[in-house]
């Protein structure tokens, strides 16, 4: 999606550190505008989210933490998550505010498939995802690759929902109707470490695959955060 008038994604090569630095300022005007247009009824209906009319502001919970978007502020706040990375209150990350924004504005009322794909099997995905575009599976592999343990401390205290997959292996709420599964192999004497994102098919009607990356990115990096907090 964009950066102010840009027509591309930031690039995925980024690194974690790097995008934590972008900030929800940094949104589109268009979307803010095309969201105070949308009758907050429908959205929410759509969306699963909640509106509270005397601060015209919606309330999801991205990752099990609530946000508030007040489109006429064009602001963005969240409850204070204790793994979090230190940073001034009330800052919202880039990558926290496009998902957020874009998935009130086309999610879409349709039930979960039910089933599991990994990003080249969604409509376009094995096109899109691949070389700067891949998922940030890096970071995972590199924090807890040796040490699934930490992992499955890591997606607990982020309110994932264990699966009997791989060494350790969760699904996360990511939002009301995006589940989204990390499936990690640790590594051993014959393999590396190996990380599978699958999603429910579903997900590429609510989402761009640019911000399906995005919303992966900022699963990623509260997983790590989380680890990091507990060790």
């Amino acid at each position: 999606m964009q950066k102010k008038r840009r027509t591309e994604t930031p690039s995925p090569s980024v690194s974690l550190d790097a995008m934590t630095q972008w900030q929800q300022e940094e949104i589109d005007a268009a979307y803010w505008e095309e969201l105070i247009t949308l009758d907050p009824t429908e959205v929410c209906r759509r969306s699963l989210g909640a509106y509270d009319p005397e601060e015209e502001a919606y309330r999801i919970p991205l990752l099990y933490q609530e946000y508030t978007i007040h489109p006429f502020r064009r602001s963005i706040t969240r409850e204070r998550d204790p793994a979090a990375r230190p940073r001034r209150s009330g800052d919202v990350f880039f990558d926290e505010a496009l998902v957020l924004i874009i998935y009130l504005l086309r999610a879409r009322e349709i039930p979960l498939a039910g089933k599991q794909q990994t990003e080249k099997e969604l409509p376009g995905g094995e096109t899109f995802f691949r070389g700067p575009h891949e998922l940030a599976r890096r970071p995972i592999l590199e924090h807890f690759g040796r040490n699934p343990e930490a992992f499955h401390g890591a997606a607990v205290s982020l309110g994932g929902q264990h699966l009997d997959f791989g060494d350790a292996a969760f699904r996360f709420l990511a939002l009301p109707r995006i589940p989204l599964d990390y499936i990690l192999w640790a590594e051993d004497e014959e393999f590396p470490a190996r990380l599978t994102i699958a999603f429910d098919p579903t997900v590429s009607h609510h989402l761009p695959l640019d911000v399906v990356w995005a919303l992966v990115h900022l699963v990623t990096r509260r997983l790590v955060d989380a680890g990091s907090a507990s060790s």
